[in-house]
């Protein structure tokens, strides 16, 4: 099944905003222990209430046009295979979310003292910090939702920018986007 794969790929990097790889200057400025302890804390937190809500919106937001793809490729699949292909998929993503959330709590520990750290999970904490991890799943998704169409305009902008300096012919719409294999 590596069109889960692929698909669970996008969806994470729509939503990962961690580098791959840090700078020079932040390998040199490991977090303290305790500012990692604390960061785990606060992602932890954060986990619970945002990696379940969010991978079920994403998989609502791109699984008809996925189902529809696959039904145009095999017209006899069967709503088993179907099922069974969504659960794998939101499986995949909240796996790879979860193992993302290592790297996010080294990230905030270099950004944040743990006394910021301890604040920030008091304050999710509370019924305003609560609400804000309820909905930040929703958030997120119609935030992807209405950021589609501008990220769509704005890679036709970028391949017709590397074509021009490459020499390259424009990609046409629906075709594969410069570099992209």
């Amino acid at each position: 099944m590596s069109i889960v794969r692929a698909l669970a790929a996008v969806a994470v990097a729509a939503f990962a905003f961690v580098p791959h790889g840090l700078p020079p200057a932040a390998a040199q400025n490991a977090p303290s222990p305790a500012a990692l302890q604390a960061a785990r804390t606060l992602t932890d937190l954060m986990a619970d209430s945002i990696v379940a809500p969010m991978t079920q919106g994403m998989t609502e937001q791109m699984w008809p046009t996925l189902e529809a793809a696959l039904r145009q490729q095999n017209p006899n699949v069967e709503a088993k295979e179907l099922a069974d292909l969504r659960r794998e998929l939101e499986d995949q993503q909240r796996a790879a979310m979860r193992e993302s959330i290592g790297d996010i709590a080294a990230i905030y520990a270099r950004h944040f003292t743990v006394d910021e750290l301890q604040a920030l999970a008091a304050f999710y904490r509370t019924p305003a910090g609560t609400k804000l991890l309820r909905l930040m799943p929703t958030v997120s998704v119609e935030l992807m939702a209405a950021m589609g169409p501008r990220m769509q305009a704005l890679q036709a902008k970028v391949d017709a920018a590397v074509a021009k300096v490459a020499k390259l012919p424009p990609t046409q719409p629906g075709t594969p986007a410069v570099g992209a294999k």
